[in-house]
């Protein structure tokens, strides 16, 4: 398959400034491996949004990024907001501060590999995630393709962001957290989690609906979040955990049908399995999608919640009845484990 006509949109300020030193360079190297393009520089926050949606608005379906997070995220938004449909595809060339998207995703940090990779036509099917907030009182809506944070990781960003690019890499971040920490304080955040969950006991037996009532954190630095739910008092020594409620029956997205996905195409992200594994098994006769683990696929962080769907499609492309096929079992809430055991003594 060949590599369609690209519209790369380069950050000349990424970097501490380095992109605009490093472009003809990288313009080169594209040519070299044969890439085919013309280009455009940002002239400010948000430009690359706009030259992006100018772009897909105009037929291309292949957008390179050149600069840092803060490019690809912007060169993303702009794609979404015009053709959120999955035809266009996005590549990333880092020459950003911290460039956290491409390590996530594996492509090369060094500007020359990450030139080469561009050449093949290996893609990877991300999530995005949305945020609507308000910014000088007017309703907005913006997409990450990464991470989003609120709170000390806002704070400890804008900082970075205020301070004088004279050095690249992750020297301008560890700065910005180090004045962030000496100078933030908590903020008041309220978490809307959703209407009722389901309490469960030690087992995981659902005892009850119920309602969330808050979330908060103990301390600032603790990544455990409490979890308050309103129970009946007879349950309250009883309930050891919650969860979600049932979720509705699959029901397959004809938009992700339609997005053609070749063989080298990555459908699990956490194990980096590629779909033309997986189709070698269905066609070998496997129905229970508990069998692809063979591959670790739905084994990794997200517990398979990413790859389902993409692997119920695949499914449908084979011509299987997705009836047919039996989804990942999940995973339990909680194994109940001795404490003599963690105390390294050994059970009865």
């Amino acid at each position: 398959m060949s590599v369609p006509y690209a519209k790369v949109i380069v950050n000349p300020v990424a970097g501490a400034n380095a992109t605009r030193r490093r472009w003809p360079r990288i313009s080169r190297l594209l040519k070299k491996v044969g890439l085919s393009f013309d280009y455009q520089y940002t002239e400010g926050v948000g430009h690359a949004i706009e030259i992006a949606r100018e772009a897909v608005g105009n037929g291309y379906r292949y957008l390179v990024a050149v600069g840092g997070d803060g490019t690809a995220n912007e060169v993303a938004n702009g794609i979404i907001d015009t053709a959120g449909d999955g035809t266009i595809a996005l590549g990333v060339v880092s020459t950003g501060t911290g460039s956290d998207f491409a390590r996530s995703l594996g492509i090369p940090r060094h500007y020359v590999d990450a030139c080469s990779s561009l050449a093949n036509c290996s893609t990877a099917l991300i999530d995005v995630g949305v945020v609507d907030c308000h910014r000088n009182g007017q309703p907005l809506r913006r997409f990450f393709i990464n991470s989003a944070g609120i709170g000390f990781d806002a704070a400890a960003v804008q900082t970075t962001e205020r301070l004088p690019k004279y050095f690249g890499g992750t020297i301008p971040y560890l700065i910005g957290l180090l004045r962030t920490l000496a100078g933030y304080r908590n903020q008041s955040v309220v978490l809307t989690v959703g209407d009722e969950v389901e309490a469960v006991d030690i087992q995981g037996q659902v005892l009850t609906s119920c309602v969330v009532e808050k979330v908060t954190r103990r301390k600032a630095y603790d990544r455990t979040l409490l979890v308050t739910l309103r129970v009946p008092r007879e349950l309250a020594t009883t309930v050891a955990s919650f969860k979600r409620k049932e979720a509705v029956p699959f029901e397959p997205n004809p938009e992700v049908w339609q997005t053609k996905i070749d063989d080298e195409t990555i459908v699990c992200r956490c194990e980096r399995v590629t779909a033309g594994e997986i189709r070698r098994l269905i066609r070998d006769g496997v129905r229970d999608m508990n069998q692809l683990k063979v591959l670790r696929c739905g084994m990794g962080a997200c517990g398979g919640k990413t790859c389902e769907p993409l692997i119920f499609s695949l499914y449908k492309r084979e011509g299987i009845d997705i009836q047919e096929v039996i989804p990942y079992t999940k995973r339990p809430l909680l194994v109940e484990i001795p404490l003599k055991i963690l105390a390294g003594m050994k059970e009865e």
